[in-house]
């Protein structure tokens, strides 16, 4: 029950179906897209903090693996901001 009294899906059953659908397919999209850019930002923090454990932190693969890190992070961001707005959705 929200705070107004009203079960949490009444506007939604004033909806069409086809647009509830696309609501709903929309939702898990980005799910997906976050999940799929997390687990990419963590492959990448892992390939890091292994290289960091083996004292390889020089030269050219270093500075590789630290470019894919950002990049990987930078994505993230990028879409982490697009996400959650104010109905507070993913």
């Amino acid at each position: 029950m929200l705070a107004w009294g009203g079960p949490p899906n009444e506007g939604v059953n004033r909806l069409p179906k086809y647009l509830v659908a696309a609501v709903a397919q929309m939702n898990r999209e980005k799910q997906f897209r976050a999940y799929e850019l997390l687990r990419k930002l963590d492959a990448q923090t892992a390939t890091a903090m292994s290289q960091i454990a083996y004292g390889h932190i020089s030269g050219a693969e270093w500075d590789y693996i630290c470019g894919q890190h950002r990049k990987a992070f930078e994505d993230w961001m990028i879409f982490a901001a697009t996400i959650g707005g104010p109905e507070g959705d993913v």
